[in-house]
């Protein structure tokens, strides 16, 4: 009967977790290897979800758009979350973004000089560069909470209001996609 040393024993267990730990990562669902080349970029759409208030009670909706440039209606009572979702089942993304700005008027009760008001929505980044094997098929950013409670001062009339998002994706070969979302805001 063949002996085997303490050294042996314990080396047996770590080399086959060794051979485990160097086994593909990309075996989950969820995930993909990344490939040598992807000819496609990823594909985007925004997610739209809105709460409005009406005489007989909340209304809420989810709406999904591909288009290269959406436009929606809000209200300024509306509660309104923007998602970008950015997939590639090929090669994973590797980058997706989303930011924008605003801008409206406001025009004083029995006339005068209008005052126009604008800014910046925030950036919303996930960079996943770091991964090398293997990526994500897909990731959702979150706008939650976007502000279309624009308002004017001393009650004036709310003109021309929309907010402005611009959505990006890319995918670990270089292939990029973007999306525009239109928010119109009314009173």
């Amino acid at each position: 009967m063949k002996r085997y040393t303490l050294p042996v024993l314990i080396g047996l267990p770590f080399c086959a977790l060794l051979f485990q730990a160097c086994q593909t990562c990309c075996t989950d669902p969820l995930i993909v290897k990344i490939p040598n080349n992807d000819a496609t970029p990823p594909s985007l759409r925004w997610e739209v979800a809105m709460l409005s208030q009406t005489p007989s009670g909340p209304i809420s909706s989810m709406n999904m758009y591909t288009e290269a440039v959406t436009n929606i209606s809000v209200k300024t009572t509306d509660k309104v979350d923007v998602y970008l979702v950015a997939r590639d089942d090929e090669s994973g993304i590797k980058k997706a973004s989303m930011k924008g700005g605003f801008g409206y008027t406001c025009i004083p009760p029995g006339g005068g000089t209008a005052i126009a008001v604008d800014g910046f929505v925030p950036e919303r980044v996930m960079d996943f560069s770091m991964l090398t094997t293997c990526g994500l098929k897909e990731w959702k950013i979150a706008l939650e909470a976007l502000n279309v409670s624009l308002s004017c001062p001393n009650n004036g009339a709310l003109s021309g209001a929309m907010i402005g998002i611009t959505g990006n994706g890319e995918n670990f070969k270089g292939g990029t996609s973007s999306l525009t979302l239109n928010v119109n805001v009314t009173q």
